[in-house]
């Protein structure tokens, strides 16, 4: 609340000394100008209100199917309201000095708020009547440039590429970024990134260090990374290990042909991970891949057809080998390819939100706009695992199931839009659950699906 009362507070004096000026076409942002219009301040933010309701999420299996000794996990149908508020500054000194604040609602780890999830309410009747979660911090930092150099200093959004080994654009990373354009083509960047301190007295910190190329010229854009992970408390996450060092190697492009795009993308990992005791080093050996062709046709209704595959490395329980085979990925919490497999389902990596690890899909669909206000997208997925899992306690198979995706997006208003998205998974051997076992072993699994429809309003 201070922080929301603070920032009021800058803005109700900005707009008492400063003249205000709307562009003429009703831009969705309001900019100030001041001191000779050498600093411009510009006000933006964001309203968004989803409903959601899904099916078998959690254990893949319909109440039907429970029998007496099983813990019924009671997710057959699940549905529920959130909301989400974001608020930004971005404040801009002659062509040098740029500075940005986003807040936004929600904690730590979320940046949403359940409907009817407020405390405090009194009265005979003790329910309602009471305000949402806290505001939080999502983005603040600095950026100064000087003709081909530049630094991005502060709280920020990190991604690499695809986004199949490292996203955090969710809330971000504190870090220093060191930026060189030498030409109009060609952009280069070295950046170090905190990721967790533990103690400021011990070397037990998290961190990564990264530098790319990127070069966009004549329909052909071409990108290359590396990435070293030194993470000195690995044991709070993984507690047979002590210590990670993990390189991460991305090259990836796409050339325009015509009216087809080709893209691909290979990731690959090194390093090693400490071991604990009796557990002995783990050798990092990783990797993903994905390829991907887009055609535009150009008559009619403006549609682009997608076909696709990508492919990220596992470790089966059978592996007994000391090698870290599975791709690590580091992403935040919203899907990456699917809506249902990776977004709010198990993967075949044992958890969500672990993007493309464990997993080989082929991807097939289009996306069209039918008329300026309204577009639509389908999409199929064909999933395996890259190498056997049982998710659910049933037997080890490669087979996921398959995935159909759809939404509709439909501009009500300028800046105002509504959406409605979702998946529906026929899943596969892979989440069989185990029934019974006298007289005879019996499996049984369900499809799970996830539906929302979404209010957003940017401004």
């Amino acid at each position: 609340m201070k922080r929301l009362t603070l920032l009021m507070m800058l803005l109700m004096l900005v707009l008492e000394t400063a003249s205000v000026v709307y562009a003429a076409d009703e831009a969705s942002t309001a900019t100030v100008f001041v001191s000779g219009e050498e600093t411009k301040i510009t006000l933006a933010g964001e309203l968004r209100f989803r409903g959601w309701f899904s099916h078998n999420l959690k254990d893949q299996l319909d109440d039907k199917y429970y029998t007496a000794g099983m813990k019924n996990v009671g997710d057959d149908h699940s549905a529920y309201y959130d909301g989400q508020v974001r608020l930004n500054v971005d404040v801009r000194v002659g062509k040098a000095v740029e500075g940005f604040l986003e807040i936004e609602s929600g904690t730590n780890t979320s940046d949403l708020w359940i409907w009817g999830t407020g405390t405090g309410n009194t009265g005979a009747y003790p329910n309602g009547n009471t305000k949402i979660d806290s505001l939080k911090i999502r983005q603040a930092w600095l950026l100064y440039t000087y003709d081909i150099y530049g630094f991005k200093v502060g709280h920020q959004l990190w991604f690499l590429g695809n986004k199949l080994f490292l996203d955090h654009t969710k809330f971000g990373d504190d870090g220093v970024r060191v930026v060189i354009d030498p030409t109009r083509d060609v952009h280069i960047e070295v950046s170090t990134i905190k990721f967790n301190e533990q103690l400021n007295n011990y070397p037990d910190d998290s961190d990564a260090y990264i530098a790319l190329v990127d070069y966009k010229g004549g329909g052909l854009n071409l990108s290359a990374d590396a990435t070293f992970i030194n993470d000195q408390g690995f044991s709070a996450l993984f507690p047979a290990y002590s210590h990670a060092h993990i390189w991460n190697l991305g090259l990836r492009g796409n050339y325009m042909l015509g009216a087809a795009t080709l893209r691909g993308d290979i990731e690959l990992q090194a390093g090693r991970l400490d071991g604990i005791g009796n557990v002995d080093d783990a050798t990092v050996k990783g990797w993903a891949g994905l390829a991907g062709i887009d055609y535009r046709l150009s008559d009619g209704v403006p549609v682009v057809l997608t076909l696709e595959a990508a492919y990220g490395s596992g470790k089966s329980a059978e592996d007994k080998g000391r090698d870290f085979k599975t791709f690590i990925t580091s992403l935040g919490t919203e899907p990456h390819y699917t809506f249902v497999y990776d977004y709010v389902l198990k993967t075949a990596a044992g958890s969500t939100f672990t993007g493309i690890a464990n997993t080989f899909y082929i991807k097939g669909g289009a996306n069209a706009r039918f008329t300026k206000d309204l577009d639509g997208e389908l999409y199929v997925y064909e999933l395996q695992a890259a190498q056997k899992m049982a998710l659910n306690g049933g037997a080890p198979s490669k087979n996921l199931g398959v995935e159909i995706d759809g939404k509709l997006t439909y501009r009500l208003a300028k800046n105002l839009t509504y959406y409605v998205e979702g998946g529906y998974m026929f899943v596969g051997q892979a989440y069989d659950t185990v029934i019974r076992v006298l007289p005879t072993r019996e499996t049984e699994r369900s499809n799970a699906y996830a539906l929302r429809n979404r209010v957003q309003f940017s401004f």
